[in-house]
């Protein structure tokens, strides 16, 4: 019942095709209109493994993306990213923010389930909730594919994606944003420089997003307030601390989920309506009430450090954190109403020692520490004062400690072998209520049965690799490492599922061809889980599934492609083929073997463009547009009816004219130019859609005003 797999690869090749006519009529025409500018690419630093490396000589397929194409784009968050991933499905789930990367996540957005796949601030793990906020000073993003066990305290089974806030500088530099768009938008943001007191450095930044709701009822609205504060103090040479902090209040409306599908075809793309934004219901459909936006608040306070010392060949850094979350809303599932919200305090402690950089063995060690506490109530009206106690978490605790560290070894001049692990101990309690009938919202009054879970788990990871330098532009690898993530607890006493075991293997090569004009990465890997977590949500009776796949395989290429096409005319391809079955899933509910993993197209592919115009004033018009083809994919693990999204295409184009010395700046974008209605996170329902989703936002664009200072 699928799509032929030679149609797929049809489509992706017409998609490959189109785009590379369109780099090659864009070349044509910088040629003839500028003669400005580098004709080689500048190679990108990042820091995703843990020390300051070219992105051609890091031996993974890490993907970046710079602080100034997030400001010019009107990216405000980490879900806008997904169209410049490959093989990525970054969406929303109330507020949390589902992050699926290469065919691996998690759905429920309730206590006692972490995501596999991990999202890091300043080199701090934080909870899924808190990956929504707003990105308004960030220098870099980075998303990185694949367990990094060995590097990070804090284990990961999917990948992670780390954003890096700007540092405090002492030339007290700044800059200043107003932006206006379609529903209504009005955003303004203020980064500042302070000026330097002898060895100390601030900034000090606020931002401000509001919009009118993306669907008929008025849901989906903002009206965001952040403000973030960092100090910097170098007394020494060797010796830095680094302390920030970021408070952010997210009110307006929540998302509604709207049903889709139809009885009788399991891959039906209808709606309710002709605009699938339309939640509005006729009373017919509505016998709890009119559908309307109910109001959200989100308040997340982040305080996070990095204090480091250079002595000897070695450098000690020691990060502390502390996240303090709260979140209430109100909003639809089909036609009933629901009262959700959730509180998470953590802390994290890590300590790393490196060393060895002018030896032919570098290494690095560190011990980790986090303490996460967790409780929410996620109440469903199911009929008039009668509600459905869906989850119900009054005390939940997870901790851990881990020993983690990696050699790297040189061979030769040109080989390196890498050897790494890291043995941790998890241990997680909870209590709560029973999911049930209820007829009351309060959580004191609340008269099911009680749960309560405890359970440790003890575990070592491992990883080997081996790097070798192919020429003077060249980098081949190949890299074996195992990755675990403790199990967890339904909401029944001594309902216990079993930890989330991965071995993956991963073998790439990344050069730099033609004069320095090309640069080229093709990564393979093959990933074999074992009780791999999934879960589910029945939007129709309420019930949360929680549950582990035996045996998952996944196994995919990711191609990587940028070339500088002219002097001012960059190109981009990512082409992300990913083949993510399930070996064998059985369980009371069905037998899934050989089932797509739900969040995991089989093939993105992302191209973009980025071309420059400079005067002779000494002014310059950039432009760049981003296009995604993304392949169907299902919403659940189950396959459900309506839950299949159909393969889609959709745009992303922006427009930016600075002023001699980039004082001032005006720009145009817009993002998701075709209007696709995609869905996000999704469920199973029964009013009358077979499904329940989600929607990614519909086609948006504003006009953005900047100002250096």
């Amino acid at each position: 019942m699928h799509e032929h797999a030679a149609d797929v690869s049809g489509r992706v090749l017409a998609f490959c095709l189109l785009a590379l006519a369109s780099v090659a009529a864009a070349a044509s025409a910088a040629d003839a209109a500028d003669t400005a500018g580098e004709t080689t690419l500048h190679d990108v630093v990042v820091t995703a493994q843990k020390e300051s490396q070219a992105l051609t000589r890091a031996a993974a397929a890490i993907t970046v993306i710079p602080g100034e194409q997030l400001r010019s784009g009107g990216i405000d968050d980490v879900r806008a990213l997904a169209p410049r991933i490959p093989s990525v499905r970054f969406q929303e789930e109330s507020a949390a923010t589902e992050i699926y990367i290469r065919g691996v996540g998690s759905t429920l957005d309730v206590p006692m389930v972490e995501p596999p796949t991990v999202f890091n601030l300043n080199g701090i793990s934080l909870p899924r909730e808190v990956a929504a906020i707003s990105l308004f000073d960030v220098a870099q993003v980075e998303v990185l594919p694949g367990p990094q066990g060995t590097l990070y305290g804090r284990g990961t089974l999917g990948g992670t994606v780390n954003a890096t806030l700007n540092r405090p500088g002492s030339d007290s530099h700044g800059h200043a944003l107003l932006e206006t768009g379609n529903y209504d938008l009005l955003h303004a943001a203020y980064v500042q420089d302070l000026p330097p007191l002898d060895t100390v450095n601030v900034r000090a930044g606020v931002n401000w997003l509001k919009h009118a709701g993306y669907e008929r009822s008025g849901a989906q609205s903002a009206d965001d307030r952040a403000a973030e504060l960092a100090v910097e103090w170098r007394p020494a040479e060797t010796l830095s601390a680094y302390l920030w902090g970021l408070y952010e209040h997210k009110g307006g409306t929540a998302a509604n989920l709207v049903n889709k599908g139809a009885a009788g075809d399991p891959f039906s793309q209808a709606y309710l309506h002709g605009d699938p934004w339309d939640d509005t219901r006729p009373a017919a459909l509505a016998p709890l009430g009119a559908i309307d936006g109910k109001s959200k608040s989100w308040r997340t306070a982040l305080v996070g450090g990095e204090f480091a010392w250079q002595a000897g060949g070695a450098r000690l850094s020691y990060l502390p954190s502390f996240t303090d979350f709260d979140w209430h809303q109100g909003y639809w599932i089909g036609s009933k109403p629901s009262d959700f919200g959730e509180s998470i305090r953590q802390s994290t402690h890590e300590l790393r020692l490196a060393g060895g950089e002018d030896s032919r063995a570098r290494w690095l060690a560190g011990l980790y520490y986090y303490h996460l506490e967790t409780s929410g109530q996620l109440f469903i009206e199911v009929a008039p004062g009668v509600w459905f106690d869906a989850s119900d978490v009054r005390d939940h605790t997870l901790e851990g400690t881990s020993a983690f560290g990696q050699v790297t070894v040189s061979v030769t001049d040109g080989l390196r072998l890498i050897a790494g692990g890291r043995a941790s101990r998890d241990h997680r309690r909870a209590d709560g209520v029973e999911p049930g009938i209820t007829f009351s919202t309060d959580p004191a009054a609340v008269g099911n049965p009680r749960f309560s879970n405890d359970a440790r788990w003890n575990h070592v990871d491992w990883k080997a690799s081996a790097e070798h330098d192919v020429g003077a532009h060249g980098l081949a690898y190949l890299t074996v490492q195992t990755a675990f993530q403790p199990g967890t607890f339904d909401s029944y006493p001594d309902a216990t599922t079993r930890p989330s075991n991965l071995l993956a293997i991963a073998a790439g090569v990344k050069t730099t061809l033609l004069d320095g004009t090309l640069r080229l990465s093709d990564e393979l890997f093959e990933y074999h889980y074992r009780d791999l977590l999934v879960q589910a949500f029945d939007a129709g009776t309420g019930a949360l599934r929680l549950t582990s796949a035996q045996r998952v395989l996944i196994r995919g290429n990711q191609l990587d492609v940028t070339w500088r096409v002219a002097r001012a005319l960059d190109a981009q391809l990512a082409v992300g083929y990913l083949h993510a079955r399930n070996e064998r899933f059985q369980i009371a509910a069905g037998n899934f073997d050989g089932l797509q993993l739900q969040n995991a197209p089989d093939w993105t592919v992302n191209v973009g463009l980025s071309h420059r115009l400079p005067f002779e004033s000494g002014a310059e018009l950039s432009s760049s547009v981003h296009a995604r083809y993304e392949d169907a994919f299902w919403g659940d693990f189950m396959h459900s009816s309506g839950l299949r999204q159909a393969a889609a295409i959709r745009t992303d184009v922006a427009m930016t004219w600075r002023s001699p010395g980039s004082r001032y700046s005006v720009g145009v974008w817009c993002r998701n130019l075709e209007n696709k209605v995609v869905q996000a996170a999704a469920a199973t329902a029964n009013d009358p859609g077979p499904g329940s989703t989600f929607l990614e936002a519909p086609r948006t664009f504003g006009l953005t005003f900047g100002l250096s200072l």
